[in-house]
């Protein structure tokens, strides 16, 4: 005969392992490469889009990019010069979610 509160304790103590991997996981990979909200806020940026972004019926955010180096409409090889000294400066150069909430 089996213990049934053996077996239900291994299958919980295995989900719980596995959900523990995933979340560390997925603190790791945040860590490595941004969150998705940071990478979108980004992509707005470089392309100077301003945005407002609802998430419930009268509540949302906006979100005005503004490009560092003033306008999105410079040839792809200054885009890319300014990048790479953004990326050897270290800094973001005044990028990133600067908005407040909308009410």
């Amino acid at each position: 005969m089996q213990n049934e509160i053996l077996k239900f304790f291994i299958a919980g103590f295995l989900f719980f392992c596995i959900g523990a991997v995933q979340l560390i996981w997925h603190n790791i990979e945040s860590m490595m490469e941004g969150t998705v909200v940071n990478r979108f806020v980004d992509l707005c940026t470089l392309a100077n889009i301003s945005i407002l972004m609802m998430d419930e019926h009268i509540h949302g955010y906006y979100i005005h990019a503004k490009a560092p180096w003033g306008s999105s409409d410079i040839p792809l090889d200054w885009l890319q010069k300014e990048l790479h000294n953004e990326a050897n400066s270290g800094s973001s150069s005044g990028r990133g979610l600067k908005g407040r909430a909308i009410r």
